[in-house]
């Protein structure tokens, strides 16, 4: 059950940020037909939340991004039909939907360690489904073909681009903050086993000071002639010398820790 949540709200996360990053766009030919950042946003999460369905991703954002573009057509324009209102954007949800399988079957997240091939798979999914939207769209048709495709293929080349700048520079951050943490513990780990090294000297010192008190209260206990002083003598040097056994502990305890951190590489 936890599980599924989870996914479900991975899901909602691409959902949510692919459709309002679709808001950040560039309209070259005045028409429904746009060039968006959901794009960029969209590849990223699906390489970074490796364990869901693209396909599903995919068609969910298909159907939530025409369902909040023709929410927001309707707002600013009451008058307008349901008709004009599919006509206008159901090729995006088909833009999404291709993008998807497109994903899927060049295995783009396959690719990652091969920089241009990732970019050419990329650029091949995103060309391929806006010329399938253009399409689609049949006011685009006005405009010279060359012109659209070339339009097309130069911002899914950006695009790809942009996906895998910002791709490396998250995963360089991402490295650079792990080997700083790393430094970190290192650094801190050298001053706990310098303090520790301190204090086992210290230790070492006042075992040898204990070693001397329990002498001089014996020597006490051998000289003094009353038996009550006698006896009282020898419970502290008794007491001392559990004392000092405590302190033994406590030292071979520090110097086998000390001696397992050594030994680690």
């Amino acid at each position: 059950m936890a599980r599924t949540i989870k996914k479900a709200e991975k899901y909602f996360t691409i959902c949510i940020a692919t459709v309002f990053m679709g808001q950040i766009y560039l309209s070259p030919f005045s028409t429904a037909f746009r060039f968006t950042l959901g794009v960029v946003v969209l590849s990223l999460l699906l390489i970074y939340f490796k364990d869901i369905s693209i396909i599903t991703a995919t068609n969910i954002i298909g159907v939530w991004v025409f369902l909040f573009r023709s929410f927001v057509y309707i707002v600013s324009h009451p008058q307008a039909n349901f008709d004009e209102i599919i006509h206008l954007y159901y090729p995006v949800g088909i833009f999404y939907i291709l993008f998807g399988i497109l994903f899927v079957l060049l295995n783009v997240r396959g690719k990652l360690n091969k920089p241009i091939m990732f970019i050419a798979s990329l650029w091949f999914c995103d060309s391929m489904s806006n010329m399938v939207e253009v399409f689609l769209r049949r006011e685009i048709e006005a405009y010279s073909f060359e012109k659209v495709i070339l339009a097309i293929i130069l911002m899914g080349l950006g695009r790809a681009l942009l996906t895998i700048y910002i791709y490396n520079a998250v995963i360089y951050y991402m490295n650079r903050y792990e080997r700083e943490q790393r430094e970190k513990k290192y650094r801190e780990l050298v001053m706990l086993i310098a303090n520790l090294k301190a204090e086992l000297f210290f230790l070492r010192k006042s075992t040898i000071d204990i070693e001397e008190a329990m002498n001089k209260s014996y020597d006490l206990y051998e000289k003094l002639e009353d038996t009550t002083l006698k006896d009282n003598a020898l419970l502290v040097a008794k007491d001392i010398h559990e004392i000092k056994k405590d302190y033994i502990r406590v030292v071979t305890g520090i110097e086998k820790t000390l001696a397992e951190e050594k030994c680690e590489p």
